[in-house]
């Protein structure tokens, strides 16, 4: 072979290799840069390589701390998920499931899940692919509307015979399977928050009495005018601080006792208003969780009940 077409073959080879170099760094920038969590697996289902999303998103400190694993310790349905493992190892077709993961502190995540062939320059299935796209929040929100649609008909549903507030409370803390939810009037010509019923999880209310040494149904708390203008403003408080929240009707000893008895997660305060007057309040304490409600879900609940308990205003809570 002649020197020109050496060093044309060679020219051939230079650019061959330069276009695969730069193939590979688009196809790991794409990777890198993905909003989805990807992870390469061998045919055993074990995880040989990820994106930085995947062991960010399953609460890993590194990428090592996830190679060799197996993807199906992180499935909640391990049996379900292998099944979808084994039936694209069996005929080579792609499939999208719904699967939640879960691992450690980060709790459970719903994720829509691709699982397909890796196959190499052969075209052999070498190992697969799994590409998940987190759903937790869509989740999360189709449900939240579905709830506050639920608790408007039962809402609307109350009878002419009822304690409108007793069943609001009764009602919210069941929809949300909230520790306890506390609903109290507020009374303008004495300045004081009034509780009118205090729904409990079921089997609490004995243990909760017991450990807080009071009953909250009658009991009261002063709302002078700075915290009256507070509560219009901030019609959903969230704090951490139970006993704060609770305006002095559970002691920081109490509460230190109460979570450790029955488990306590947030702690919201929800405004009852009509436009710049106010109604009332309630306390919704919830069970430690890894989806608590968001605030707007809870800005649409207090209007709920806003409306539900101006129905009451004026008598003695129940609707004329």
């Amino acid at each position: 072979m002649d020197p020109s077409s050496k060093a044309a073959d060679a020219r051939a080879l230079a650019e061959e290799l330069a276009e695969l170099t730069r193939e590979r760094d688009m196809l790991r920038s794409a990777f890198d840069a993905s909003t989805n969590a990807v992870a390469v697996l061998d045919l055993d289902g074990r995880i040989t390589g990820c994106n930085d999303v995947t062991w960010r998103r399953l609460g890993f400190s590194s990428k090592e701390e996830l190679l060799g694993r197996p993807a199906a310790d992180f499935a909640f349905d391990r049996v379900g998920y292998l099944e979808q493992l084994a039936a694209v190892k069996a005929d080579g077709v792609a499939r999208k499931f719904e699967c939640t993961l879960q691992s450690g502190a980060q709790g459970q995540r719903t994720v829509d899940m691709w699982l397909a062939p890796h196959r190499d320059n052969d075209g052999r299935a070498v190992g697969l692919v799994g590409i998940s796209d987190d759903i937790s929040e869509r989740q999360r929100t189709t449900e939240s509307l579905r709830l506050l649609n639920r608790l408007a008909i039962d809402f609307a549903a109350i009878g002419p015979d009822e304690d409108v507030f007793v069943a609001v409370a009764e009602k919210v803390r069941a929809a949300l399977d909230a520790r306890v939810f506390v609903v109290g009037i507020y009374q303008p010509s004495t300045r004081e928050m009034l509780v009118r019923h205090a729904a409990f999880a079921g089997g609490m209310f004995s243990t909760i009495t017991r450990i807080v040494g009071r009953s909250f149904v009658g009991a009261s708390f002063k709302v002078d005018e700075a915290l009256e203008q507070e509560m219009l403003a901030y019609v959903v408080s969230v704090r951490k601080d139970l006993a704060s929240m609770s305006m002095g009707l559970v002691s920081p000893e109490a509460i230190s006792s109460l979570a450790k008895a029955v488990g306590i997660g947030e702690a919201y305060g929800l405004t009852f208003h009509c436009g710049s007057t106010l109604l009332g309040a309630s306390l919704l304490v919830m069970p430690p969780c890894p989806f608590p409600p968001s605030r707007e879900m809870l800005q649409v609940l207090s209007s709920l009940m806003s409306v539900t308990v101006n129905r009451a205003k004026g008598d003695d809570g129940r609707r004329p």
